[in-house]
């Protein structure tokens, strides 16, 4: 099972990005993510806004997209749908998740999403206190 850190994340996606960097929805373009989505590209992401150990991000998923187990040992995970109706496991229990849906796992905690339609999200990861090294 894939473990993710914040700093894997940032350092593979969002390198270009400083933290308090502000951008729109529009620009720059979204990008499409192929780290454990199946099939790769099918999900697509861009930072909207970084703080110090937070980052809010706007997501795509296409129909059929699915993000296997994987792990996150450092960040905690707070997701708004947006769009769409997206199967969200968390800890072993499963979510319908529809739009306005709200769901977290914290530091360590097994997940994974399928996307039943084209869905969109906000998504705020964050490294609390005691995670900082």
């Amino acid at each position: 099972m894939d473990e993710l850190t914040l700093d894997d994340l940032l350092e593979k996606y969002y390198a270009d990005y400083e933290p308090t960097d502000l951008v729109h929805r529009d620009d720059p373009p979204l990008q499409p993510l192929t780290w454990r989505v199946e099939p790769p590209g099918s999900t697509r992401a861009k930072p909207l806004l970084r703080g110090e150990r937070m980052l809010l991000l706007y997501a795509e998923r296409d129909a059929g997209s699915y993000d296997p187990p994987h792990v996150h040992p450092d960040h905690e995970s707070l997701s708004y749908l947006l769009e769409g109706e997206v199967d969200v496991e968390i800890d072993g229990e499963t979510y319908d998740a529809t739009p306005g849906a709200a769901y977290y796992h914290g530091p360590g905690v097994v997940h994974s999403a399928r996307a039943r339609t084209d869905c969109a999200k906000l998504e705020i990861k964050h490294v609390p206190e005691d995670r900082v090294d």
